[in-house]
């Protein structure tokens, strides 16, 4: 459940996407909408290149269950924590960027 800060009634979390095109690149804003209200709670933007960077992350995240030695895990952790806040970094610049472009008409 989530709580709608406008109206602040509580609704089931229902994923929603919009896609815009800018040249040859394409965005993605992924957010929630109140049903009641119908306020869009943004989630996050994303290219087809943060979208691959977010699998990678996941596969690697998964990979960690294999490995057994310590010194090789705790390296894949933090290999796996650079590339996430590298990935945040991004996808907080296209928020910045892009945000007024998908605001309602």
């Amino acid at each position: 459940m989530v709580k709608c800060d406008k109206c602040k009634k509580e609704f089931n979390e229902r994923i929603y996407e919009q896609n815009k095109k800018f040249g040859n690149l394409k965005v993605t804003k992924t957010f929630l909408m109140c049903p009641y209200c119908h306020k869009k709670i943004t989630i996050c933007f994303d290219t087809d290149a943060t979208l691959s960077k977010k699998k990678q992350i996941r596969k690697n995240t998964a990979l960690l269950k294999t490995i057994t030695d310590e010194r090789e895990y705790k390296k894949q952790v933090k290999n796996i924590e650079k590339r996430k806040k590298k990935l945040e970094r991004e996808m907080k610049i296209l928020q910045t960027k892009y945000a007024r472009d998908f605001m309602e008409e």
